[in-house]
């Protein structure tokens, strides 16, 4: 029976560019090979390692763009090469603002607010609020409430 992948957890987020991926041992195999990649099933553009023994990789310049990753867990077991497929999603990095400076005082009535672009995001939405945080009485940018997480 080939290996498989436990760690990160299969189907979670990424939330970092760098993971360290484990794996049960496979029954009788004697080495692995992970693979990462983005563009489809089987993929290895991101990460490709050499045939290992251990039962763990540490893999560094995964994407952080919310798209999906394609996981491929090689066993060598009897001669020949068994595999089991995963995915991923990298994850996002939000936005940040940084203008005005955050937790400065604002001296005119009116401001322009400037942000980081984060990576893997597709829409912003800006609230300013009196009453707490995440609150938006003040400004907002989208006609109606902006969603969020739960």
């Amino acid at each position: 029976m080939p290996a498989v992948l436990t760690s990160p957890t299969p189907g979670s987020v990424l939330t970092s560019s760098s993971a360290t991926f484990q794996w049960t041992a496979g029954t009788g195999a004697t080495q692995y090979v992970l693979g990462i990649g983005s563009t489809g099933v089987g993929s290895y553009n991101l990460f490709n390692s050499t045939p290992i023994t251990a039962a763990q990789a540490s893999v560094t310049g995964l994407p952080t763009n919310g798209e999906t990753l394609y996981a491929r867990i090689y066993s060598w077991i009897n001669g020949a090469w068994q595999f089991n497929d995963y995915t991923y999603t990298a994850g996002a990095t939000p936005a940040v603002l940084t203008s005005p400076i955050p937790g400065t005082a604002l001296t005119s009535s009116s401001a322009t607010f400037q942000w980081t672009a984060g990576t893997g995001v597709t829409q912003y939405v800006l609230g300013i609020g009196s009453t707490g945080v995440g609150s938006y009485d003040l400004f907002n940018s989208t006609p109606s409430p902006p969603s969020r997480p739960a």
